[in-house]
């Protein structure tokens, strides 16, 4: 009923996107930086930057896919950590691409999308537990007047996806199913 990736150190710490619409690669980097360490790696921070600043088909500070950002990864054949590519973006500059394949730290094949659906949410949690913390898309409207403990918006709209979190566990609290996600607002959020 309850599951916590944190707790098997498959999520590095908050992260801060700043005044930057790049949630999306925050989101990336989440995901790849769980699945690589249960592949057997150590858990690294990977860098958001390279994305941000390298994935032509994403929008940089103007939003962007995972997807996208994902198949970015596939075809450049890796990414690097975020202690050799830092986060820079913060403040809505976008600096030119200086990606280094020789410091690739990560790669990978192929992706697979869980759900694409409210509908098949329930798809999410075993595969969560099976494969790493994953990222979505989310409406954060419901978000932004957050404070602490389970949000359980009256309405939620499942259009209108203009975020990017990781799921990183899920659990019941006094009858309330939950998921615990990790944004990229920095961690006074």
């Amino acid at each position: 009923t309850n599951f916590d990736w944190r707790q098997y150190g498959a999520v590095t710490g908050v992260k801060d996107q700043g005044q930057c619409g790049s949630c999306w690669s925050f989101g990336t980097t989440g995901d790849l930086e769980g699945t690589w360490f249960l592949a057997g790696h150590n858990l690294i921070a990977l860098s958001e930057q390279q994305l941000v600043s390298c994935d032509k088909t994403d929008g940089a500070c103007n939003g962007g896919l995972q997807e996208n950002a994902f198949n970015y990864i596939i075809r450049t054949g890796g990414i690097q950590s975020e202690q050799d590519y830092p986060y820079t973006s913060g403040r809505g500059q976008v600096a030119a691409c200086q990606v280094d394949s020789k410091k690739f730290v990560a790669n990978m094949t192929k992706w697979v999308q869980v759900s694409d659906s409210a509908a098949g949410e329930a798809d999410i949690a075993p595969y969560l537990v099976k494969n790493g913390p994953v990222t979505i898309g989310i409406n954060a409207n419901p978000m932004q007047d957050y404070v602490r403990g389970i949000d359980n918006p009256t309405t939620c709209p499942a259009f209108n996806l203009n975020h990017a979190v990781l799921i990183v566990g899920y659990g019941t609290e006094a009858g309330t199913d939950y998921w615990l996600i990790k944004n990229s607002w920095g961690t006074t959020w």
